[in-house]
């Protein structure tokens, strides 16, 4: 079966590779319809992540048909459509012990530190996989994923409601997805920065209400133009660097809370003082734990906006391609997603 192999840092390459067959009667097997290209895909390519290992299969967003199940499947069936989480939890460890598998000590991610879905064909678990009404267009659906980032962001804020004000640092995917769950699910107001116009003109789309462009304005005197005393509730820190974590602490309020997403090592500049004073909730956010059939739930009743994501399509054989694109057109490229049913030409 065809495959896009990431075989080294910066290397890439299509492979022709075993097909996967069903080993264990609780698997399913999946044929791949659409796959999306993450910025984690990109900082992995490059070699910017520490727990990944090559060589690997690419990539972890992805919805697919089932073509096989195990004797054991009780809750699939062929022919359903699926979406399939990125981690492999180990079940006994503190933190899946608690009901945060997305946390487990030993958490084994696919297109990083276990094969990815950039392939035809992937066997998986049963209890790996959520069903994806038809509902649901494909090209929407392949988003499930990101959403469900967002929404497990958006669940480490404790009581949101639509009297907070929210600061979003960066309108990159992951940023317009939690912009479209605070906007449009929570209803709070939605103060976006970034760099690029293009990027905020997103960001305007999908709900948010206030822009600061940071190539032109002072993100602390916008933020006094917004709120009495230029704090928000709530930041999401999807820049993740560590100026933007300093930021974060710096512009939420008393009693807010801090969510952050990256994986920079970066030591960042904070003293304890301005967490204390402010008794400020700090919270990682990381993949998702449950939250699939949530965002399935929301996206069902369009209450989602993947298409104002979604910028670019490719045919499975223009995978380099595309991943090319997103690598040299960061600004003017969102995201970016593989149709594995055309073939380039058709």
């Amino acid at each position: 079966m065809k495959s896009l192999y990431a075989v080294a840092p910066n290397t890439l390459e299509i492979c022709d590779i075993e097909e996967p067959e069903i080993s264990l009667q609780n698997q399913i097997k999946i044929k791949m319809l659409r796959t999306g290209i993450c910025g984690t895909d990109i900082h992995f390519l490059h070699g910017k992540l520490a727990v990944a290992s090559f060589p690997k299969i690419f990539g972890h967003e992805m919805v697919g048909e089932i073509i096989a199940i195990g004797k054991f499947v009780i809750h699939h069936k062929v022919g359903d459509r699926v979406v399939v989480k990125v981690g492999s939890s180990c079940g006994r460890c503190y933190a899946c012990l608690k009901g945060r598998e997305n946390a487990c000590s030993s958490l084994k991610s696919r297109g990083t530190s276990m094969d990815g879905v950039f392939c035809e064909y992937i066997v998986v678990f049963e209890d790996e996989a959520y069903t994806v009404p038809t509902s649901i267009p494909l090209d929407d659906a392949v988003l499930l994923e990101p959403f469900s980032i967002a929404a497990q962001a958006c669940s480490k804020v404790n009581n949101i409601s639509d009297k907070d004000v929210a600061l979003i640092i960066g309108a990159g995917p992951i940023g317009l997805t939690i912009i479209d769950v605070l906007t449009n699910i929570y209803g709070v107001t939605c103060v976006v920065c970034d760099f690029f116009e293009k990027k905020l003109d997103r960001a305007k789309a999908i709900g948010a209400k206030h822009l600061i462009n940071l190539s032109q304005q002072n993100l602390h005197q916008e933020l006094t133009k917004i709120t009495e005393d230029g704090l928000v509730n709530i930041t999401f820190d999807t820049a993740c660097t560590a100026k933007t974590f300093e930021e974060s602490i710096y512009f939420t309020s008393s009693a807010g809370t801090v969510v952050v997403l990256g994986f920079n090592s970066e030591p960042s500049n904070i003293a304890q003082l301005e967490i204390t004073r402010k008794e400020l909730t700090v919270a990682g956010s990381r993949q998702q734990c449950g939250q699939f059939p949530k965002v399935i739930d929301w996206m069902v009743k369009g209450l989602l906006h993947p298409q104002i994501i979604r910028s670019h399509n490719f045919s499975s054989d223009e995978m380099l391609e595309a991943i090319s694109l997103l690598e040299k057109s960061e600004v003017d490229v969102c995201k970016v997603t593989i149709d594995w049913e055309v073939r380039d030409g058709e």
